[in-house]
């Protein structure tokens, strides 16, 4: 990735994301409404919902290099202000809740595919990985597993948060960095030195820290992200023979949604074949 420019994270290349809003769009400009419409259509519209969703969370993410290469310090509101290091620990708490929501979405996606039919409250990996349908899918079952173990780090520093409220150590030096973004932020910057008197460069402090957290971000997220991809390009083939059979099951193959399935097959071969030639 771009350090100045940031692509936004998102699985809308994949063919599963590509054949799924293609479908979606005749259906929304129609105000198809779920619980009255077939069931094949129930089938794809829930499969849709589950998609949609952790699209927008994966690109929700790209919000966090945003928020940690924020630099003007410091937020004045008027129920008082927030001092950069509160600012970390506010970026910290959304990355890692986003991460763990985006690991959720997964799992209720491949629900909805397999039509598990289980409590959302209950899909976790336990429960998928253990379940008859998934376990006849080694390759998925692994792909789960990745996807739960991703990004260790981040994974860790989440429990000791969430479950322990343990906070992450700040920089090499933690009081004088707290003390500094206190005083800063109440404009007593000036009067802060550290120990041996020397007055503190708040701002590349900071730096050092954002850094840290970016990489073990952008690493994470890159892993996780590749897993997921490679669960669309599993899930892609499930769903086509399961929502055709849902049609047949229904009464009749919609050729308008088997012309939409082949188009977009066929423009991500195409696209696929351009970007392997311009290797």
């Amino acid at each position: 990735m771009s350090k100045n420019k940031r692509e936004e994270l998102s699985v809308e290349h994949c063919l599963l994301t590509g054949v799924v809003y293609d479908l979606f769009q005749p259906l929304h400009l129609h105000g198809v409404e779920f619980q009255s419409t077939s069931l094949d259509k129930k089938y794809f519209l829930y499969v849709h919902h589950r998609l949609y969703s952790l699209n927008e969370r994966l690109k929700s993410l790209t919000t966090m290099y945003s928020m940690l290469s924020y630099e003007a310090f410091t937020l004045n509101t008027d129920d008082g202000n927030i001092s950069r290091q509160e600012w970390v620990h506010i970026t910290l708490d959304i990355m890692l809740s986003r991460i763990t929501s985006i690991r959720d979405c997964v799992y209720l996606l491949i629900d909805s595919i397999f039509e598990l039919q289980l409590h959302p409250r209950k899909i976790n990996r336990k429960s998928l990985t253990k379940n008859e349908s998934i376990k006849e899918h080694e390759n998925l079952i692994s792909l789960i597993n990745s996807i739960s173990n991703s990004g260790l780090i981040l994974r860790n520093e989440r429990d000791a948060l969430f479950h322990r409220g343990e906070r992450r150590v700040l920089g090499d030096n933690p009081e004088i960095y707290y003390i500094a973004s206190a005083m800063e932020s109440m404009g007593q910057l000036d009067f802060c030195t550290d120990h041996n008197g020397k007055k503190i460069d708040l701002n590349k402090e900071h730096k050092n820290i954002t850094n840290v957290i970016n990489k073990e971000f952008t690493e994470s997220i890159e892993e996780l992200v590749g897993f997921i991809e490679s669960l669309c390009v599993f899930l892609y083939p499930i769903f086509k023979s399961r929502f055709i059979k849902s049609m047949e099951e229904n009464g009749s193959i919609q050729p308008s949604a088997i012309s939409l399935i082949e188009r977009a097959e066929h423009y991500s071969e195409y696209f696929k074949s351009q970007s392997e030639a311009s290797q």
